[in-house]
């Protein structure tokens, strides 16, 4: 899973959109704000926040997921079929 997943937003989701989905996580999961407070999954949601809310760590991220989805690639394609 993806932190674009746990934040219910696209890839291509501007600063906005990713800033406006964890506001909406954040009152639903945080334990002084939320009925049903969920601590493990606001830590998740934070964290996501914290790596794709910020400009450079999100880069750094993106090209992180670009070489791992690469390479699951090249070891699927030699996973002999038949």
């Amino acid at each position: 899973m993806t932190m674009y997943l746990l934040l219910g937003v696209q890839e291509s989701a501007t600063e906005h959109q990713i800033r406006a989905a964890y506001r909406t996580l954040a009152r639903r999961y945080h334990p002084d704000v939320s009925r049903t407070p969920d601590a493990k999954k606001f830590a998740r949601i934070h964290q996501a926040y914290n790596v794709v809310g910020s400009a450079t760590n999100r880069m750094e991220y993106d090209e992180w997921l670009r070489k791992s989805r690469e390479a699951e690639k090249k070891t699927v394609a030699l996973i002999p079929r038949g």
